[in-house]
């Protein structure tokens, strides 16, 4: 409903976080049921509006569901708030009061359970008692209403959102067959019981003040019966499958962005992994790697493995594609648009690889997280996806001084196999013990605390190295290639970037013209010093002049990447040189 702008509290990620273990929160649950911990609702609606309370569940915000109240009737008003259903409310508030009836931290005391009824059906299966959950939070909206719920005999304008946490497994069954199928949700029916052992049939929205034997043991049934479990896994399930793919596409309508499907804003579609791919197998034609197959299938296979297994480091000169191969394969194995690189650059510190002391604008001190803390929250999100990982490109890694900035990451980034990696002691002690922390710290002793070293192994760091002017780079000593898998990257013949553009550029006019100009650099290199002309240049070249040789010639001088101007009028000699010809 927020999207990413909430958080749950420290405490209740347990029941609010869909990759805490879905063990550990039955095992929670269940202890406040058997100990007598826990309040109750009832919440009896038509079969219509149960079902779209259910589809939100699945389609707007997996594993919520909501329902509502117009506050009329005799449910009294409650003085703190002012809302027009006092039992609920302090029900609500009672949460979270201890014995004494007092709340000085925020901590569930009595989870608020909530039985979904359908008070008539389409049939004798589906009414009585469908589910349950726990209310979560409360909203007074006057500015709007459910879309599922007609407003006939008043207006909901209480509405409150309930973590599911049981539905009958018939259901769950028809709703798993109906998503196979891509068909509408609309056609799938809702079982219920008709809780006769409960002796409670409600007639409207009610909170009750007396213990009720039968609701506990309808409880627990579901419970120890893995109704529970089931529920939860099932939801877990379409989370999981929505993060990898756009589950709500398969349904009839177009669904509002929620928690979940904001997730899904730069996920890549099949269609378009298979694009990059044949356009990553077009820039591998132009160079060649070290210790890889001379086929680009060959190329790209291995990288794609590669990289499954763990880090790579891309060395090469300018020009060679190192980064924009990089990010492709970033992208091929996120299954995401937007991928996480950053420059290194000589300023670099352990601070800005891992995290560590930082004074804000206003003098105070905190402790700022890192690249590796941000990213081992990223992997903490697809923990419970097997084919998914979180890459991290580091372009340039010899701009940096690598042992002023990499220091600490060479002790937990051990090997290039990310089953041996492990976040140390110590930091998790320095981030605690600090007092002002950034959130991305915060979430990081959180995501430990249940993940452990896990997400490091959904970790993948790519780091590209410049072999040109490395007089005014950092030198790269074994401790931190011994990290990666080295793949050296070296340009073909300059002139295999033309028949390569112009085999999807059937207009490319001056084609001859400008092989042959580039024939004569490639012969140049041998008598001369090598000619400076990167491989992105002559491409970024083509596609810019239209293959027009002039215009060829004008933007090559322009892309050749410097402003030494003893480099261009060099460029510029030769150009003329292998003009005039032999």
């Amino acid at each position: 409903m927020y999207g990413q702008w909430l958080k749950p509290r420290k405490g209740f990620e347990f029941l609010l976080d869909y990759n805490y273990d879905i063990n550990n929160t039955i095992n929670k649950l269940k202890e406040y049921v058997e100990n007598n911990k826990f309040l109750f609702c009832a919440f009896p609606g038509h079969y219509d509006h149960w079902m779209e309370s259910i589809r939100y569940s699945i389609k707007g915000e997996i594993g919520f569901t909501l329902w509502g109240d117009t506050g009329s009737g005799n449910k009294g008003t409650d003085k703190e708030t002012g809302i027009e259903f006092k039992s609920l409310i302090e029900k609500y508030r009672n949460q979270f009061l201890n014995k004494n009836g007092e709340s000085n931290e925020i901590k569930l005391e009595k989870p608020l359970f909530s039985l979904f009824y359908v008070t008539e059906g389409s049939s004798k299966n589906n009414y009585g008692y469908i589910g349950f959950g726990i209310v979560t939070d409360i909203n007074y909206d006057y500015y709007r209403n459910f879309i599922g719920w007609k407003e006939e005999n008043g207006y909901f304008k209480i509405r409150f959102r309930i973590k599911v946490l049981y539905l009958n497994s018939k259901t769950i069954k028809d709703i798993k067959e109906h998503i196979d199928k891509n068909e509408d949700f609309k056609k799938i029916n809702l079982y219920g019981e008709l809780g006769s052992d409960l002796k409670l049939i409600p007639i409207s929205n009610t909170c009750y003040n007396e213990y009720n034997n039968q609701v506990k043991d309808y409880i627990k049934e579901k419970f120890d019966n893995q109704e529970v479990k089931n529920t939860l896994t099932f939801y877990q399930d379409l989370y999981n499958k929505a993060i990898n793919k756009s589950l709500y596409s398969s349904f009839s309508e177009n669904p509002s962005i929620s928690q979940q499907n904001e997730s899904l804003i730069n996920e890549i579609e099949e269609e378009k992994i298979k694009e990059i791919e044949n356009n990553l197998k077009e820039i591998l034609n132009l160079i060649e790697i070290s210790e890889i197959g001379k086929s680009n299938e060959d190329k790209l296979n291995m990288l794609i493995n590669s990289i499954k297994k763990g880090n790579l480091l891309f060395v090469g000169d300018p020009g060679t594609f190192k980064t924009t191969i990089a990010k492709d394969l970033a992208k091929i194995i996120t299954k995401r648009n937007e991928v996480s690189i950053y420059t290194a650059n000589s300023l670099w510190f352990r601070r800005n690889v891992i995290g560590g002391e930082t004074l804000s604008s206003d003098g105070k001190i905190f402790w700022k997280s890192g690249i590796l803390i941000r990213a081992y929250n990223k992997a903490s999100e697809i923990i419970n996806s097997n084919d998914r990982y979180h890459v991290v490109i580091i372009d340039e890694i010899n701009r940096a001084d690598i042992d002023k900035a990499f220091g600490e990451f060479l002790t937990i980034i051990n090997s290039p196999l990310p089953e041996n990696w492990e976040i140390t002691r110590e930091l998790i002690e320095e981030i605690r013990n600090y007092y002002e922390k950034d959130e991305e710290a915060e979430k990081f002793l959180t995501n430990y605390e249940k993940f452990k070293n896990d997400p490091l192994k959904k970790i993948r760091f790519i780091a590209t190295m410049n072999l040109t002017d490395v007089r005014n780079l950092f030198y790269v000593g074994e401790a931190i290639t011994r990290r990666f898998i080295r793949f050296d990257f070296k340009p073909k013949a300059l002139d295999n970037i033309v028949d390569n553009y112009s085999k999807n550029n059937k207009d490319c006019i001056d084609k001859d013209k400008i092989k042959n100009l580039l024939n004569c650099f490639e012969k140049n290199k041998n008598k001369d010093k090598k000619i400076p002309i990167p491989l992105s240049s002559v491409l970024d070249s083509l596609k810019l002049s239209d293959c027009n040789y002039d215009k060829f010639i004008a933007y090559l001088l322009s892309t050749i990447g410097t402003i030494n101007s003893s480099k261009i009028n060099f460029i510029k000699n030769k150009i003329e040189e292998c003009q005039k010809g032999p």
